[in-house]
């Protein structure tokens, strides 16, 4: 599915950017109307809508930009590298300073969680 088809089928015109509300709005909106158990719904275009809904909600990556973020991932796992051999050497000075997590850390975990979404 395309980002172009999943708008068609929630019934916004190609190239809108819905906010989130709005379209959730909408999904639920569609989804009641034609749910298989209401009177002219069927489970085909209940998939259909819902499928829709999944992708714009949570858009798969581009192949292009999941090589870039995982470049950058490498990139950023070799300064914590580096940093990590400074700052064990700098803790062990000072048994005051407890471990914790790093601004690297944490974007390391926030790139390795995008990239665990599917290819487009």
């Amino acid at each position: 599915m395309t980002r172009d088809e999943a708008l068609t089928i929630l019934g916004y015109a190609i190239g809108m950017n819905p906010v989130a509300d709005a379209l959730k709005a909408r999904f639920q909106s569609l989804v009641q109307s034609v749910h298989p158990d209401k009177p002219g719904g069927s489970a085909e275009a209940f998939e259909k809508v819902r499928a829709a809904y999944e992708w714009l909600k949570d858009p798969p990556l581009e192949p292009s930009v999941r090589a870039r973020m995982e470049k950058d991932l490498a990139q950023l796992r070799r300064q914590l590298v580096n940093i990590d051999a400074t700052v064990i050497h700098w803790r062990a000075d000072d048994p005051r300073i407890p471990g914790m997590k790093g601004p690297v850390e944490e974007h390391i975990a926030k790139i390795e969680q995008e990239l665990e979404r599917p290819v487009a």
